[in-house]
């Protein structure tokens, strides 16, 4: 087929069917003959001591296969940055629900009586259940060896920040707090382990984002050969950052290595999944703004503190991208920023959708409506005044070459109506409703080189089968969000065939994959689709060469489209057939492979993260209309316009889902979402009943407006979009509430209880 008939249409996913209709596996649905069911013992004490441990009467039950504790495996840090914990707790607890012991059963009622017959004697140590408590002088170290709780810290400064302060007439500061929040991922984390007693193989099936990171982390971690590990997955059942950080592999692993020939499954249940899998880092973000009288924005200082929870995982990149993005959203002339991680006794925080990039956009997104009300500016054209623009070299160092936002805040602006909407804020409907009108823009990456290296590139492999079949192979993993759509879009794209021939194998087995560095950093279209590109004009240029040969012409005489060969004599041959012909005409019968690597080949980053961070950047503007009702405080969003800039959309249907779904998991984040702890560090709200998210009746009417143009280097010019629609979603709710009310919430979420205090006070 051609590119046209391909990209930018909204083909149906090759995965929808057998999602629809029950048919997909998801691995909660994998069976195995003579499956063992593992449980964890997990720790009642945010802070204790283990002062013995006895797991004689749990392993002296019938049908239980194995028992580990800590002393059991090998004493190995485990983290992704800072290796600052082990599989399982060694000495000493630090939070509640952390794992202590495992255990290996017939079935899982066998596992968790076991689970009860451990004994354990603690001694209860005083905890730091806030960062308050953490920093305090005199505070309990949650590590003997990070003195005053400190995690990591990182200090920025750029352009002469005196001087640009000088020049201001008008300065705004404010505090601003986010919470924790869970993914909410309908699958719960889970891995299937099995060590083969021939080969010495150990298979793991389960859901990760990062295959190959967990490859190298399990090796370490077990102490076991890192060539003779193998992970392979199914559909999962979404992710949003949640199947990054994932000690469930090791779990599984480490009871498989003690029962080899039987598969271990470790399954998180809901109450686990909230209670100590990785929410989203709460942070407390201060900023300072100064400007001019007429508005230019010269400088921004910023101090931020991030609650890493008791060990880091991913802590320390995710402060790093909160340090570092919003200071290329506008053209500042000065920047000061200071971050700092802080240990807490609670659980671990990790990854999210947006991935630190959230929560500075909330904070500096907010002070940019008080900018605005200070000024006696419009908040849109205060936006419109001083955002980054294409061509742009930031004070950061990013080449922005065609970051589209100018055209993003035009687009959403004129899809909204928003100076009607703007006229109506502050009035009331015929109910009594407060209206209001917010917006809020951002910025992101396609990339993560700021916290993993100077290496961000992917590569792919494609297959041209006898039989005319495409096989296409790449190492990023398919997480729900159209991953194998676009890849396969590309595939035949490229190919001139129906898309119907393309399967794509996206980080199915990390045995035959290409290696990758993961699925994060909105990273996978851009990198990923890239390399897919390369492959399939690497194979196309393989096939037409042997053809050339095949048929006694030039390579370039024949041309592939439509799902056919055109050949020098006018003779259109099916391209299955046209493979077979070729294949055994010249190539014994062997397939065409072809071969694409994409490394971005920027230059490093230099000191705290300054210089061109990616190859494009997604840019965004979302309006909200509000209506609240000010003698509950409540809220409702009747109206969300997302404009965001894609490059190219290779499926527009997919690309708008993934700014709908964006939106409505801002939405949750601004008004709902949360966890709560009790004195002792334990989470109250760990279930659906208790966690509020969006429902069907929260959620408004989203438009999503796509802002195409030229010059990307994404495949066909497309950017990924994948975290950025959630980015702008709170501050946007929240300045709409601000329009409403005349009240400024600096506190996620904006419950009906705050706005109703706020409203009453």
């Amino acid at each position: 087929m051609a590119e046209a008939e391909i990209i930018g249409r909204s083909l149906v996913r090759p995965d929808a069917y057998d999602k629809v209709c029950g048919r997909a596996v998801y691995h909660s649905d994998l069976k195995f003959p003579d499956t063992l069911t593992a449980r964890a013992l997990r720790s009642p004490f945010a802070s204790a001591e283990i002062l013995s441990i006895d797991v004689s009467r749990a392993a002296a039950l019938p049908g239980v296969a194995c028992v580990l504790t800590g002393s059991d495996l090998p004493d190995r840090p485990y983290g992704i940055i800072i290796p600052d914990e082990t599989v399982l707790a060694r000495g000493r607890v630090r939070y509640v629900g952390e794992e202590i012991a495992l255990v290996a059963a017939e079935t899982p009622e066998i596992a968790e009586a076991a689970l009860s017959r451990i004994k354990i004697e603690y001694r209860e140590t005083p905890a730091a259940l806030t960062m308050d408590d953490a920093l305090a002088g005199g505070a309990p170290l949650v590590h003997a060896d990070k003195p005053g709780n400190i995690a990591d810290e990182i200090h920025a400064a750029y352009g002469d920040l005196a001087s640009e302060n000088q020049k201001c007439s008008a300065f705004v500061s404010g505090t601003f707090e986010t919470q924790y929040a869970s993914h909410c991922a309908l699958e719960t984390r889970n891995f299937t382990a099995r060590l083969d007693p021939h080969d010495g193989v150990l298979t793991l099936w389960g859901g990760t984002q990062e295959g190959f990171t967990v490859l190298e982390e399990l090796a370490g971690c077990l102490d076991f050969p890192l060539s003779r590990i193998r992970i392979r997955q199914k559909y999962m059942g979404g992710a949003f950052g949640s199947h990054s950080d994932q000690k469930e592999a090791a779990f599984a692993a480490a009871l498989a290595l003690r029962c080899p020939g039987r598969p271990v499954r470790f399954r998180l249940t809901r109450e686990e999944e909230f209670c100590c899998a990785r929410p989203r880092v709460p942070m407390r973000i201060y900023i300072k703004l100064g400007a001019t009288a007429e508005g230019k924005i010269l400088t921004k200082e910023m101090r931020v503190l991030a609650d890493n929870g008791a060990y880091s995982g991913h802590g320390s990149a995710i402060m790093g991208v909160t340090s570092v993005r919003t200071d290329s959203l506008y053209r500042f002339a000065a920047l000061k920023t200071d971050c700092r991680l802080v240990y807490t006794n609670k659980l671990p925080t990790g990854p999210f959708r947006g991935y630190g990039n959230v929560q500075s956009h909330f904070a500096l997104e907010r002070l940019i409506d008080e900018l605005a009300v200070k000024l006696g500016m419009d908040p849109l054209e205060l936006r419109k005044k001083n955002c980054s623009r294409p061509g742009d070299v930031t004070l950061r160092g990013w080449e922005l070459g065609h970051c589209r936002l100018p055209e993003c805040i035009e687009r959403a602006a004129a899809a909204a109506d928003y100076a009607h909407l703007k006229a109506l804020a502050g009035t009331k409907t015929p109910e009594g409703k407060l209206r209001g009108v917010g917006l809020a823009i951002a910025i992101h990456c396609n990339s993560n080189r700021g916290g993993f290296g100077p290496f961000d590139g992917s590569a792919a492999r494609v297959r041209i089968r006898l039989d005319g079949r495409i096989d296409v192979y790449n190492g990023e993993v398919e997480l729900g969000q159209g991953t194998t759509t676009g890849f396969a879009q590309i595939a035949a794209a490229v190919l001139g065939v129906d898309i119907a021939r393309v399967q794509i194998h996206a980080g199915e087995d990390t045995e035959h994959s290409p290696f990758a560095i993961g699925t994060h950093g909105t990273r996978v279209l851009t990198l990923a689709g890239k390399a897919v590109e390369l492959a399939a004009l690497d194979a196309r240029e393989r096939l037409l060469a042997a053809a050339a040969r095949h048929y006694a012409c030039a390579p370039g005489e024949i041309t592939l489209s439509g799902d056919h060969a055109l050949l020098p004599d006018g003779a259109k041959v099916p391209f299955a057939d046209f493979v077979n012909a070729v294949c055994f005409g010249v190539r014994c019968g062997c397939d065409i492979l072809g071969e694409g690597i994409y490394n971005v080949n920027l230059p490093p980053l230099t000191g705290e993260r300054h210089g061109n961070a990616s190859v494009s950047y997604p840019v965004a503007c979302h309006i909200a209309y509000v209506e609240v009702a000010p003698d509950t405080g409540a809220v409702e969003v009747k109206g969300y316009w997302a404009a965001h800039d894609v490059g190219r959309a290779i499926n527009p249907t997919v690309v708008k889902g993934q700014i709908e779904g964006g939106a409505v998991q801002g939405l949750g984040f601004a008004l709902m979402e949360g966890y709560s702890f009790d004195d002792a560090g334990r989470v109250k709200n760990g279930s659906f009943r208790d966690y509020k998210a969006p429902m069907m009746p929260d959620v408004p009417p989203v438009t999503a407006i796509l802002v195409e143009g030229d010059g990307n280097p994404g495949p066909f010019g497309a950017k990924g979009i994948g975290e950025i629609p959630i980015i702008p979603a709170a501050p946007a709710i929240l300045n709409a509430i601000q329009s409403a009310t005349g009240r400024s919430l600096h506190a996620l979420p904006a419950t009906a209880e705050k706005i109703y205090t706020a409203l009453h006070a």
